[in-house]
């Protein structure tokens, strides 16, 4: 009996980590992709591959993820996620291993392609499942907090495997980077949890505080108390609960036009990440686009820029887990299309590697941003179907991240200039530009809709009480007459 209850208590403890222990798992699974995909270019480049080959790897991985990442979201609902984001753990490890101990000793471009297919396959299983999970975990009401935290784990893995990528890879070798890439991925199948739970039905319980007698009398004295709030005090409360209503709007009654105003917006801004982690690697190489006084490797400036970028993403994902002002505002879609064209087109122009680690910034803000107004809107969207929504997400995500690179990179190659990597990324800020501008403009016109609808509906009814009560009038006239005849 007394380990039964043991192996009980532990279990019960052990639950109450779950959602820390997803926010590990999402750490350590995005610190390694992003580490394993900033050395993997650079080994093809060291293979003379040219950059429609490199851009080619990248729509390989993140091409198939994104094609089955809804199918894989109504498979989580179906099944056990959980398990499901085990199966990611191993298939990603081994795709780490088998590249750093068999493909580092060929020469071949081809064998990298085939054990892609295998990376995508484990970050299908991972993502949408993952965040289906962590909505299941959170109690009602505490979706995007929690989501935010995750968004800010993984964000600050994939901000220190780009960040450390470059450097380790210039001191270990592709080598050793690789091999440690698969031990962070065997990690986070350790510490991943086995059993998790089912409160996105139920609000998180009260505590129970326990009161002495002093207590009971001290708590009778201040409600009487109460009673005698001023007037100040009264106006006081009025203001905290406008900045109340301020930071966190009511969801509007049709989210589907925010929906799709976000994953237009995805659209762009993972798009442009995409290009800038893969083809912009190649133009500052290229260029020889270095920190002055620093360092002379672009390489290592490499690792500082993107690395910066992702902590700028990680401190997004912190400030808007706790201020929710910035929702179900579809404004915020077309600002962040317009800043993000034109820091391409200064990445275009500016060759000095200070200045350009100033751009890294806004760009990890607006992506943080995008995000999480995805990952929102999905999961309010559609209650029932929240992983097969967060798939979608994740299809388009994934889908542009694997064709920008392709189209820049097919560009560059035909006209021989890398600077088309970041014309292409403005080219997309000015396509998302017109579709959140087009979004924006058909839910006023529904909501304008509405209002005349609602008038329509109100006037009625006065009307038809005014009728009626004109009745009544006459009904009760012609009683009294006969009343007064008789």
């Amino acid at each position: 009996m007394s380990c039964c209850k043991t192996f009980s208590n532990l279990t019960k403890y052990t639950t109450k980590l779950n959602l820390l222990r997803y926010y590990i798992g999402g750490f350590l699974m995005n610190m390694s992709t992003y580490f394993f995909w900033l050395v993997v270019p650079l080994l093809m480049q060291d293979r003379d591959a040219s950059s429609f080959q490199i851009a080619l790897a990248d729509g390989i991985t993140f091409g198939l993820t994104g094609i089955v990442s809804p199918f894989m979201g109504f498979i989580a609902d179906k099944t056990d996620p959980a398990l499901m984001c085990r199966i990611s753990f191993i298939l990603q490890a081994t795709c780490s291993l088998t590249i750093g101990l068999i493909y580092i000793k060929t020469e071949s471009i081809l064998p990298i392609y085939f054990l892609l297919l295998q990376q995508s396959a484990a970050l299908a299983f991972f993502w949408s499942p993952c965040e289906s999970l962590i909505t299941t975990e959170s109690y009602k009401g505490e979706e995007n907090k929690k989501l935010s935290m995750f968004a800010l784990c993984w964000s600050l893995g994939k901000a220190i495997g780009f960040l450390l990528g470059g450097t380790l890879k210039v001191k270990l070798g592709a080598n050793s980077s690789l091999l440690l890439c698969g031990g962070l991925t065997m990690l986070a199948y350790i510490l991943f949890p086995t059993l998790p739970q089912k409160n996105h039905l139920i609000e998180r319980p009260k505590k129970k505080k326990k009161q002495s007698k002093e207590g009971n009398e001290k708590e009778m004295n201040d409600e009487l108390n109460t009673e005698n709030i001023s007037g100040s005090e009264t106006k006081q409360v009025g203001w905290k609960e406008r900045i109340n209503q301020i930071n966190h709007p009511q969801p509007p009654k049709y989210i589907l036009y925010y929906f799709i105003n976000a994953l237009i917006l995805h659209f762009h801004v993972y798009g442009t990440i995409a290009i800038l982690c893969n083809q912009y690697i190649l133009y500052a190489v290229d260029r020889e686009i270095v920190l002055n006084g620093m360092n002379d490797d672009p390489e290592v400036y490499l690792s500082v820029f993107l690395g910066i970028i992702y902590f700028s993403q990680t401190i997004c994902f912190f400030i808007i887990g706790y201020i929710e002002a910035w929702q179900y505002k579809m404004i915020l879609s077309t600002v962040m299309s317009i800043v993000l064209g034109l820091v391409c087109l200064a990445l275009n122009f500016i060759k000095n590697g200070w200045v350009c680690l100033i751009f890294a910034i806004p760009t990890g803000f607006i992506s943080g941003l995008d995000l999480q107004m995805n990952v929102l809107y999905s999961v309010k969207v559609s209650a029932k179907r929240r992983g097969l929504m967060m798939g979608l997400v994740e299809m388009v995500g994934e889908l542009t991240c694997c064709l920008s690179p392709v189209v820049a990179g097919l560009i560059s190659t035909q006209t021989d200039n890398l600077e088309w990597s970041q014309w292409v990324g403005l080219i997309w800020g000015g396509i998302a530009t017109v579709g959140c501008l087009t979004t924006q403009t058909l839910n006023c016109i529904v909501l304008k809709k509405q209002k005349e609808l609602k008038k329509e509906v109100e006037d009625n009814d006065v009307e038809i009480d005014i009728d009626s009560i004109k009745e009544n009038n006459q009904n009760s006239d012609e009683t009294i007459k006969n009343d007064e005849e008789k």
